[in-house]
């Protein structure tokens, strides 16, 4: 049930009172799951997008999602599970800036600290997290820079 609760809540993201209201009154788990259905399709075609479009820079994995629905953490999550000595980084590009998140499930990598020196010197950019889930967000306009950072980092 939570799952599906949880599944229910990205799909209305946009209007989260509607999804209160929604779930409030629901009537069956199968109305909860024609939503659910939907998130999980989502999720399972961007892990495979994930698989074929990610750029590779030596251990560092890096995809830019495009989704409308908010599965950013559910993707990189699950990928994460699959592929745990690399460090992943999924991005979304939530109107001027690129929202990212990251893992690296063996430990090996601060990600808050690799982050922080992949966006220092960006103007408002945000690095922080745990050793092994971290996040950023930096300008549309340093998305190239990332990237060139990346494959620099990659090849030491």
């Amino acid at each position: 049930m939570q799952e599906l609760l949880s599944y229910v809540i990205i799909y209305f993201r946009d209007n989260l009172t509607l999804a209160y209201d929604f779930i409030k009154d629901f009537e069956s788990v199968s109305s909860l799951e024609k939503y659910a259905k939907v998130v999980k399709k989502e999720i399972e075609i961007c892990v495979e997008d994930f698989e074929s479009e990610k750029e590779v820079y030596r251990d560092i994995y890096f995809w830019i999602l495009n989704s409308k629905l908010g599965v950013r953490g559910q993707v990189l999550n699950e990928v994460s599970f699959k592929i745990r000595d690399k460090t992943l980084i999924i991005a979304k590009r939530q109107g001027g800036v690129y929202q990212m998140s990251a893992r690296r499930q063996d430990g090996k990598v601060d990600l808050p600290n690799f982050l922080r020196k992949m966006v220092e010197g960006f103007r408002g950019a945000l690095a922080g997290g745990h050793p092994k889930a971290a996040g950023c967000h930096i300008s549309v306009k340093d998305i190239d820079e990332f990237r060139e950072r990346l494959r620099k980092y990659g090849q030491e």
